[in-house]
């Protein structure tokens, strides 16, 4: 026991206690929430795709001559919402890219038909994996059933795997196509006809 006190106030002697330069903690290195999520500059909203979106929006919530895809594009109840994965560079970037990174004959009609897309968005191991990431990251994270929390956590999954980065409450309109193709694998109970979904707020 003597030898122990006899260490603690050796190792205590190396420094001057008194002085108020020496803290307990370096302040410098204290995780604060956001740290590492700057605020974007650049505005992030696909310049094609609202463009294109405002001349056609008479008729894209009366038929879907919009969807370029191969019909895998809803209607959705907003004008904002009605665009195809075509019409978004970034999105399509990454059905072009994928002709080269998997050596494809051809490209892919739909960012629902990348491997990429289904394993981020669609895999449930993936899904609750990165949700658990969420709820670690953020005080308040969206909760709710689970088929409203893994649609939740595949729109967020798709958006950074799309844009990468974006920064706190910049918001990026997903492709009616992949919004679909979410829905449908993560449905509410019931049947079909009677599900509601609420769009995301903007």
């Amino acid at each position: 026991m003597a030898e122990h006190s006899d260490v603690s106030s050796a190792a205590t002697d190396d420094y001057d206690i008194s002085d108020n330069s020496l803290t307990l903690f370096d302040t410098s290195t204290i995780i604060r929430p956001y740290m590492y999520e700057l605020m974007a500059e650049v505005n992030v909203r696909d310049d094609r795709s609202a463009q294109h979106v405002e001349e056609n929006s008479s008729t894209r919530l009366d038929n879907l001559d919009w969807c370029k895809c191969g019909g895998r594009c809803q209607i959705l109840p907003t004008i904002r919402e009605c665009v195809c994965c075509r019409e978004v560079t970034v999105v399509d970037a990454k059905c072009l890219k994928a002709v080269f990174e998997f050596g494809l004959e051809e490209r892919l009609q739909c960012i629902t038909q990348h491997s990429g897309f289904q394993c981020v968005s669609l895999n449930k191991f993936v899904l609750q994996t990165a949700w658990f990431q969420y709820r670690q990251q953020y005080d308040t994270p969206f909760d709710g059933p689970d088929h409203e929390r893994y649609r939740h956590t595949a729109y967020r999954q798709l958006a950074r795997w799309c844009w990468g980065f974006l920064g706190k409450s910049v918001r990026v309109v997903l492709s009616a196509c992949a919004v679909s193709c979410i829905r449908a694998h993560f449905p509410p109970p019931g049947p079909e006809e009677n599900a509601v979904y609420i769009g995301h707020q903007y």
